[in-house]
């Protein structure tokens, strides 16, 4: 057996999909790659089907299918406070894991009436503990700076302790907007050596109207760590 494929989080996750860890064979991985259900991130690659993202091996793969999802039954939030629109959500999928020196906590909640493996907007809460964890506009930098995906990308404020940002997936065929992505990140230094990232990020697979953006940005700031 492999060892566990780990989606990867929003430190690498640049299309914020679905984030879960499970088991695979090897048998398996080789079979879906011969089909060309999982193929190499690369910007010569039709990005906007990409399900999910994931790690092999140390190297990053997209996938076309849905995988087995064995999401945590009891979920633990991340934020204190969450500040919603009018609409339902749900917190559907839930997750912790080791990486790179760190543990990384995840929550993703969708509307109601969407599917997580099918969803048009997507809301993530993430906590990254450790000593070596970056402040929050170092984060937002090495972010929207990552070329395994065309991004166009503005921050709207930046400081250690917290960073608003914006970054605009493109299709590389086309240029076209896959997926509009906001997130707030709130850096706090902890005792000791211990550091901890927030990210509260909501996603959307189509471009952000100005209007739709001023209300999510400011929701994000209503929320409390």
């Amino acid at each position: 057996m492999l060892k566990k494929i780990i989606l990867l989080s929003l430190i690498f996750n640049l299309l914020s999909l679905s984030i879960f860890a499970t088991s695979i064979s090897k048998s398996q991985v080789s079979e879906l790659i011969k089909a060309g259900k999982i193929i190499p991130v690369s910007t010569n690659n039709d990005n906007s089907k990409c399900i999910m993202l994931l790690q092999i091996d140390g190297k990053k793969f997209c996938s076309l299918v849905p995988l087995d999802e064995k999401p945590q039954q009891n979920i633990q939030k991340v934020w204190r406070k969450i500040k919603f629109d009018e609409r339902s959500w749900k917190a559907t999928w839930s997750n912790n894991y080791p990486l790179s020196n760190s543990v990384v906590n995840v929550v993703e909640y969708i509307v109601n009436s969407e599917n997580i493996n099918a969803w048009e907007e997507l809301i993530t809460e993430t906590s990254i503990t450790g000593e070596n964890v970056q402040t929050a506009n170092k984060y937002a930098s090495s972010f929207i700076s990552n070329k395994e995906m065309k991004i166009t990308s503005q921050i709207f404020n930046s400081s250690d302790q917290e960073t608003f940002y914006e970054a605009k997936i493109l299709n590389p065929q086309d240029n076209k907007v896959i997926e509009d992505v906001l997130t707030r990140a709130v850096f706090i230094q902890g005792k000791g050596k211990s550091k901890t990232l927030y990210l509260l990020t909501y996603s959307k697979k189509a471009e952000l109207t100005e209007k739709e953006k001023t209300k999510w940005l400011n929701l994000l700031r209503e929320s409390k760590v």
